[in-house]
């Protein structure tokens, strides 16, 4: 789903979904690369974001949310770009 960036902290990003719900991205489901120093590196204030409802806890009223899910897994694709080449000698 899409949704838009409204709070940015040292450990992730919050997202509206809708009027009055929000929840986080924590900085580690931002990117598959590697660990960033700040999550204003990669969104920004009112930013339009695809994300994924990982968890969600009424009892908290949390909703737990992915960015890094909503695009292939680069290891993923490593893995079966060998998988690939062994089958076609080339590794």
């Amino acid at each position: 789903m899409k949704g838009r960036a409204v709070n940015i902290t040292d450990y992730g990003v919050f997202v509206e979904l809708e009027e009055g719900i929000e929840g986080l991205v924590h900085i580690s489901e931002l990117t598959w690369g590697k660990k960033m120093k700040h999550p204003s590196k990669v969104v920004h204030i009112g930013d339009t974001v695809e994300v994924m409802v990982l968890d969600c806890d009424p009892s908290k009223r949390r909703i737990s949310l992915g960015m890094k899910q909503t695009e292939p897994n680069p290891w993923a694709l490593i893995e079966e770009n060998i998988r690939r080449n062994k089958g076609a000698g080339k590794v």
